[in-house]
């Protein structure tokens, strides 16, 4: 067994906590990790139902109009 830590990090440097997954076969894929880490974050996202999403990938605009979400202002220029 292999246990894969990964840290997120954005363009300015913000770094959040490391997320762990354990890897039991002897090869694997890239493809098949990042499935496995989506799936993971997915699940603990719905188990918890927390009141800030930390995951990758950020709704747009338009997605959360159509899922009922308030829509953030535009920047003032």
């Amino acid at each position: 067994m292999v246990r894969v830590s990964f840290v997120d990090e954005t363009t300015p440097g913000e770094r959040r906590e490391a997320w762990h997954l354990e890897i039991f076969e002897e090869r694997t894929t890239l493809r098949e990790i990042i499935r496995r880490r989506i799936f993971q974050e997915v699940a603990e996202h719905n188990a918890t139902r927390p009141k800030v999403f930390r995951g990758l990938v950020q709704p747009g605009d338009t997605e959360r109009t159509l899922n009922g979400h308030p829509v953030r202002a535009p920047p003032a220029s």
